[in-house]
């Protein structure tokens, strides 16, 4: 229980996975893996349907956390586990297990399907749809002298102690910042010297290999013919950043230092091997601190402390590892505190965090919205911010501009909201913005119904831009406020036929008023429409799935609702199905004849529908599986006759 215990502290709060403190997708998915692995590895041991039902939600949980790249990381390992636990005679045959896999993958997609439908849709209508080149797959791989990242903190200061974003000091220049803030685990490390006593020969070459094969690739372009292996795997093109490998090592070397600890735990003498290679490594560490500090500079005297700081810990560990052969449980919780204590110190600091107080403080830009009729829109301008220190700065100027979620906070819909993720249509539109000429910027925001303008740029000079806010320093932001707002939903005066509907995007280029004449495809325009169209528009009610609106036409004509356009959304004039066309390209629209009409817009996706039956289907499958392989006496389908 003890080294359970010292090996989840090691693996929650050591190195990677605390870096993914700050890409909350990869520390939901990283967390399912040991329990999706335990659960295989008692079906290995067990072969009980239950157990792979168990791996199978694990793996959904693992998909549904948003980073896929740690389902492909846990179906390598139930490889490796397969071939280890068959080397060792407890596992059925590899075509078996092969089988059960793809019976787990098949499950876990059918019991997330409900949300990972939805999802590809949204991906396949997304910049990432056109995949990834190369070049972008090898960003924020592990430099060599990275390695070392393991036993020494990663450094993000500058000379003048400002956090800085920078990789660490001794692994290279001030360049970009690696992928994880921090892979630290520390002295304790020294504990895996005594792992081998719970091994055999093979199963010791077998998983050092496992770790070696993985830190490898995570060092990308500085691996020979990595470009090659990139642009011929699919699967390491899924990868995207090498350094996500290191999950795997991180989790191995966890595994291998609370192995060591419960080899000491179980058997005192092997505590001497821990006591060996730590004193080793103090005369390692203390000779690299003397040999960098020859060379005095601001890099090296950071290192040099670290690398005397880290040959004190493999004292201590050396230390208490004396104290275990003798008092073996004494050492572990000595061990467990000292594990606490060096993470806490080390990791703990490179998480930048603010006040919660700090945190909720409404921004002065927020405060200068005023909110009317419509549900707030506003557009947030994060081109050309200046330059500020990374953290807390870069937080308080984020906050400042209302950028990406922040402005949903404070229950502000906002028109560009720039996501690791983007729709296409919403990229195009935050270029289009950017292209046009500048007194075009104003009625292009004024049709998408954007009341406000948050930005870092000076924009007194764009006719129909009013200035409310000026910032006093570079993380606060101007607020502008648009004028001549076009309502949320509305009938244009008059439409613009295009040939296809692509073409409405170079209209938009061009017009000065494309809330008055919007653009539609010419083959969705039905006939006999006048040539100017009058009506109003009132919102009954605004939801996230739902909008419904009443429309007083005096003429036939096209009811816009300046929403994105997007598969699934489907609409009622009357309670009659009508079809939605795109108006001026990004937003909806809906034909309706003259007088008093109730038109409703609801989100239902056909990949919705369908998700929500496999998800049930596989459930009641699972269940099923679970009742049945019970009355068999607990095996699974995939027993072959050697183990019955």
């Amino acid at each position: 229980m003890l080294a359970a215990a010292f090996g989840g502290l090691l693996f929650g709060f050591g190195g990677l996975f605390v870096a993914f403190d700050n890409m909350i997708n990869a520390l939901q998915s990283s967390a399912w893996a040991p329990w999706t692995l335990l659960a295989f590895d008692l079906w290995l041991a067990q072969r009980a349907f239950a157990a792979l039902a168990a791996t199978a939600i694990g793996l959904a949980m693992t998909l549904l956390g948003g980073m896929p790249e740690v389902f492909f990381f846990e179906n390598v390992l139930f490889a490796a586990l397969a071939v280890d636990r068959r080397h060792a005679g407890t596992a059925p045959t590899l075509p078996s297990v092969f089988a059960a896999c793809l019976a787990a993958n098949a499950l876990a997609v059918g019991i997330g399907a409900v949300q990972l439908l939805p999802t590809a849709e949204y991906i396949l209508n997304s910049s990432r749809a056109s995949g990834l080149n190369p070049e972008a797959v090898m960003r924020l791989a592990l430099r060599p002298l990275g390695i070392f990242a393991f036993l020494l903190p990663r450094h993000f200061v500058d000379p003048a102690g400002h956090f800085h974003e920078t990789a660490g000091l001794w692994e290279g220049d001030f360049t970009d910042a690696p992928w994880a803030l921090t892979l630290y685990l520390g002295p304790v490390l020294a504990l895996a010297a005594a792992a081998g006593g719970a091994l055999d020969r093979f199963q010791r070459r077998w998983w050092l290999a496992v770790g070696a094969a993985f830190l490898a690739l995570a060092l990308g372009p500085s691996l020979p013919g990595y470009r090659w292996l990139v642009e011929h795997a699919p699967l390491m093109r899924s990868v995207r950043y090498p350094e996500k490998l290191l999950l795997v090592v991180h989790a191995l070397l966890c595994v291998a230092a609370a192995l060591g600890l419960d080899r000491g735990l179980r058997e005192p003498r092997r505590f001497r091997i821990v006591w060996r290679t730590a004193l080793g490594l103090v005369v390692v560490a203390a000779v690299a601190a003397l040999g960098v500090s020859l060379r005095p500079s601001f890099d090296r005297g950071l290192l040099t402390r670290d690398l005397i700081v880290a040959a004190a810990g493999f004292g201590i560990v050396a230390a208490i590892a004396a104290l275990g052969s003798r008092h073996a449980r004494g050492a572990g919780l000595a061990l467990l505190a000292l594990t606490a204590v060096d993470l806490y110190r080390v990791n703990g600091r490179l998480l930048p965090t603010v006040s919660w107080r700090d945190a909720r403080r409404e921004p002065a830009s927020a405060r200068m919205l005023e909110r009317g009729a419509d549900p707030l829109r506003i557009y947030s301008d994060a081109v050309g911010r200046p330059a500020v220190a990374s953290f807390p700065d870069s937080f308080v100027q984020e906050q400042n501009l209302l950028l990406m979620e922040v402005a949903n906070y404070y229950n502000i819909a906002n028109l560009n909201a720039p996501a690791s993720i983007n729709l296409r249509d919403h990229e195009l539109l935050a270029t289009l913005t950017e292209q046009v000429p500048r007194e075009r910027v104003a009625p292009l925001f004024a049709f998408f119904n954007a009341a406000y303008v948050t930005s870092p740029k000076n924009l007194m000079n764009y006719p129909g831009l009013v200035p409310l806010l000026k910032p006093t320093s570079p993380v606060e932001a101007y607020v502008y406020r648009v004028e001549n707002v076009a309502p949320r939903a509305f009938v244009p005066a008059a439409l613009e036929a295009v040939a296809q509907t692509e073409d409405a995007i170079a209209y938009l280029r061009t017009t000065t008023a494309p809330a008055a004449r919007v653009a539609v495809e010419r083959s969705a325009i039905p006939p006999g429409l006048p040539d100017t169209m009058s009506g109003t528009v009132r919102i009954a009610a605004y939801r996230p799935q739902e909008v419904d609106l009443t429309a007083a036409m005096q003429t036939n004509g096209l009811v816009v609702l300046t929403d994105t356009f997007y598969p699934g959304w489907q609409a009622w004039v009357d309670d009659a199905p009508a079809p939605i066309v795109r108006a001026n390209y990004f937003t909806r629209g809906v034909f309706v004849p003259a007088g008093e009409h109730r038109i409703v817009f609801r989100y239902r996706p056909l990949s919705y529908r369908l998700g929500m039956a496999f998800t049930l289907l596989t459930a009641a499958g699972m269940l099923v599986g679970v009742v049945i392989s019970r009355r068999r006496g607990g095996r699974v389908f995939f027993t072959t006759d050697e183990h019955r």
